[in-house]
C-alpha cells in the first residue's frame, strides 16, 4: 500500500511538472544554445534592443546548450519530459 502511495505521489509530481510553462525567454535561450552548439558561444548581448552595449557574466550557457540540443532532437515534448524528470528527481532527493 505504501509503495502505491509513493508511486501516485511521484506520478502526480511528474505530470504536474509535465504541463508546459510559459517562458518569455525561451527563444533567447534556444538561440544562445543553438549558437553554442555551432561553436559560437553567446558572449555578446545581441538579443537586447535597449541595452545593446551591456556586457554581463552569463552563467547559464550549459542550460542553453542542453535546451537547444533536446529541442532539436525531441522537440517540446522532450523538454517537458526532461523538466518533469528533473523536478521529480529533485523531489525524490529531498524526500530521502
Amino acid at each position: 500500500m505504501r509503495r502505491l502511495l509513493y508511486f501516485l505521489l511521484f506520478a502526480t509530481i511528474f505530470f504536474l511538472n509535465f504541463i508546459p510553462v510559459k517562458d518569455p525567454d525561451f527563444g533567447w535561450h534556444y538561440r544562445c544554445g543553438y549558437e553554442l552548439l555551432q561553436g559560437k558561444p553567446c558572449l555578446t548581448n545581441t538579443f537586447s534592443y535597449f541595452l545593446s552595449d551591456y556586457q554581463a557574466f552569463y552563467p547559464s550557457f550549459i542550460y542553453d546548450g542542453v535546451l537547444a540540443f533536446i529541442y532539436d532532437k525531441l522537440g517540446f515534448i522532450g523538454l517537458s519530459l526532461l523538466h518533469a524528470s528533473i523536478m521529480t528527481g529533485a523531489f525524490y532527493f529531498f524526500h530521502k
